[in-house]
């Protein structure tokens, strides 16, 4: 789920990509342009074009023209799990099964595990700086634009090899979601947090820096929100309309989004700050 230039919601699902403007839903398929209709993530470049890393591609969108870029054009692999665009304007696509891709407008570049990544399968990028930093089954991976480095479980105090997400907070510090708790590097200082510090639980899925410095973290099983200091979970006891928290954003009013899904449902758990409300 991201929110586009024009104030609309985007929403990756298994059968398509859907808008939300505020009243009308509008979905999209391969119909329309996507190159697959299972969306894994969804992105937006400093030119307001919006990115759809699918199963069978990647795809950029202006509002008018579609843009599909697969092996066909230099991407390493077809399945595409995550798509960044750094501040030098260069998009970085993290692959399945074979590494990660460049991309600056002209040229497109791979970097593979043979080169110095940790694993080709890549979950998550990140931009630290001037560093690249990517998630993978194998640990985190760190590229200066020359060098390789690897953090794993064995030669730094990361929380598990497995890693599903990763961000930057305005505090400079990167977090790690992983299928053993959450952990934080802040340039020279491993710390990780589990349930027994407030977590919901040690399997933290999907991430999110809000513009208050809270970090979200979503599970199958529920969302957290961390202000630095204190833990607060919220299931759907609380009011989440699905405990299987896949993605998190929020909008230009400050509402946090959360989309969930499962084998039966789909919902969007939305917080404005007070209480959560369901749209489907």
């Amino acid at each position: 789920v991201s929110q586009d230039n024009n104030g609309n919601i985007r929403v990756g699902t298994n059968a398509g990509a859907g808008r939300f403007n505020g009243t009308i839903w509008q979905t999209f398929t391969t119909s329309d342009g996507l190159p697959d209709n299972m969306i894994y993530s969804i992105s937006r470049d400093n030119t307001g074009k919006v990115w759809f890393a699918t199963k069978n591609g990647a795809c950029s969108f202006d509002g008018s023209t579609w843009n599909i870029y697969d092996t066909t054009n230099g991407l390493a692999n077809n399945e595409v799990f995550s798509i960044m665009q750094h501040t030098d304007q260069k998009y970085w696509f993290g692959l399945s099964a074979n590494g990660v891709s460049t991309y600056d407008g002209f040229v497109w570049e791979n970097y593979y595990q043979s080169e110095g990544l940790l694993s080709n399968y890549v979950y998550s990028v990140c931009q630290d700086n001037n560093d690249m930093w990517f998630g993978t089954n194998s640990g985190a991976s760190k590229y200066d634009g020359n060098q390789w480095s690897a953090y794993t479980t064995a030669n730094s105090g990361i929380a598990n090899n497995y890693i599903y997400n990763t961000v930057r907070d305005g505090s400079g510090n990167l977090w790690f979601a992983t299928n053993n708790g959450l952990s934080k590097w802040n340039g020279s200082i491993w710390k990780t947090y589990t349930t027994a510090d407030g977590l919901l639980d040690n399997y933290a899925y999907s991430l999110f820096v809000d513009s208050q410095n809270n970090l979200w973290i979503g599970y199958y099983n529920g969302v957290t929100v961390f202000n630095g200091s204190t833990f607060t979970n919220y299931t759907t006891l609380n009011g989440l309309a699905n405990n299987y928290i896949r993605t998190i954003c929020q909008d230009a009013q400050g509402k946090i989004w959360c989309g969930s899904g499962n084998s039966s449902s789909t919902n969007i758990s939305i917080w404005n700050g007070n209480s959560w409300s369901a749209l489907n």
